[in-house]
């Protein structure tokens, strides 16, 4: 574990992108987005991700340079096409649209083609919190995960995350996959050797097994429980790739952001945004209630608190707010250090 200043990791990232071309306006956007993912412990989303999206940059599979443009834009709704630019860019855009129509329409919807890795979800429902609203937001991925009855990687785990603002909290949010794990933390146990759940991945012929040495070569993830994983997947495909008439994880091959680095990822994404002030004058103070409801509840024996979801990663980022520093794994530390090496810049730990 390493101790940097949560300002040097966001100099060091912004410094590298800016070495890669990408403007100081998107770069900020970027920088911001990977340390707040960090700040809320979600590592396998946050920095270390950096140096796997400059070396597709520099192979050619994602641009530093375009900009995401408004291909089609209604009261309420609004069709952005990323120009293969890196997600979180056009997702910063696209939420922020969802809510600026939202105010005056009560609903409204945006969705992100051509675009590329977007990280943690969280990161733009938690935008519509940030304004008051309910956020919502799903993307397809390239396919990792079996469905039931099937052998072998049939549809993406396509993510989704929701949030909703309050007083107690800055929000209560969920950030989650269709499967049960994510292919990230499969793929640090096969780099660390070690033995997994065996409700994380089948093998080649479709059978749970602890051995993630094989993956992805062979096997698949496994949907959340089994056919409700697998029915939420195939709706976040119909909400993101489909209607914005681009790729599907399913009938088409959504290429890798991480492993064919070459190739434009070409994935979608979908915001969408809930003004519920129209409806409810004090939706905080009742969210509020909610929250202090979970957290009176009976405890199960050796229990200490009960959770709301997105509480403990905003107890997280609290204590680097008071302390102004961020705890780096040690693997996320390695990606950081070889990002140094590569574009030229400094990384200051404690």
């Amino acid at each position: 574990m390493k101790i940097i200043k949560e300002k040097e990791l966001y100099s060091f990232c912004y410094e590298c992108l800016l070495k890669y071309n990408m403007s100081e306006e998107d770069s900020k956007t970027v920088s911001m987005c990977l340390v707040k993912t960090d700040k809320w412990g979600i590592n396998t989303h946050g920095t270390k991700n950096l140096y796997g999206y400059i070396n597709k940059n520099i192979a050619g599979g994602v641009s530093f340079k375009d900009r995401p443009v408004i291909e089609k834009e209604y009261t309420s709704m609004a069709l952005i096409d990323a120009n293969n630019t890196l997600g979180y860019i056009p997702a910063t855009m696209a939420m922020n649209i969802a809510c600026d129509k939202a105010e005056k329409s009560g609903i409204a919807i945006a969705v992100v083609k051509n675009s590329c890795h977007y990280g943690a979800g969280a990161l733009y429902a938690n935008i519509a919190s940030d304004r008051g609203m309910i956020g919502i937001a799903i993307s397809n991925v390239d396919k990792k995960m079996t469905i039931p009855g099937a052998r072998g990687m049939v549809i993406g785990h396509n993510p989704f995350s929701l949030s909703a603002p309050a007083n107690i909290l800055p929000s209560i949010f969920l950030d989650a996959s269709s499967s049960n794990v994510s292919s990230l933390k499969v793929l640090t146990a096969k780099a660390k050797g070690t033995e997994i759940p065996n409700n994380w991945i089948c093998d080649k012929d479709g059978m749970p097994t602890n051995d993630p040495s094989k993956y992805p070569d062979e096997g698949a993830l496994l949907p959340m429980g089994n056919h409700k994983g697998y029915g939420i997947a195939l709706f976040i495909d119909i909400l993101t790739g489909v209607i914005a008439s681009s790729l599907n994880s399913i009938s088409n091959d959504i290429p890798s952001w991480c492993f064919d680095i070459e190739v434009p990822n070409k994935v979608s994404h979908t915001f969408i945004a809930i003004n519920p002030n129209l409806l409810c004058e004090n939706f905080k103070e009742r969210i509020d209630e909610l929250i202090e409801s979970i957290h009176s509840f009976p405890k199960a024996s050796n229990v200490e608190k009960i959770y709301v979801p997105g509480e403990m990663e905003w107890n997280k980022y609290m204590a680097t707010e008071n302390g102004k520093t961020i705890n780096l794994p040690d693997d996320v530390f390695d990606e950081l250090e070889k990002l140094s090496r590569l574009a030229g810049v400094d990384l200051k730990v404690l």
